[in-house]
């Protein structure tokens, strides 16, 4: 599943990404990847803090973890 919002991610249709990445947070609050590919995509759309946020709570599980840009 987060190769499926990876790749609508990387195609522009960051909608839809970003439900996927939910939808994994949503089953597991503390998926890294998925919080740093959320961070990264609401960092894309000008939300920084809820970007800020979500990356803090990535690094906040796993910390030192450098998400891909």
């Amino acid at each position: 599943m987060l190769q499926d919002g990876f790749n609508l991610h990387q195609s522009g249709d960051l909608k839809g990404a970003e439900r996927f990445y939910r939808k994994i947070l949503k089953k597991d609050k503390k998926h890294v990847e998925a919080l740093c590919l959320l961070g990264s995509l609401l960092s894309q759309t000008g939300d920084h803090a809820s970007a800020e946020a979500t990356l803090g709570a990535a690094l906040s599980e796993q910390p030192g973890h450098v998400p891909a840009p």
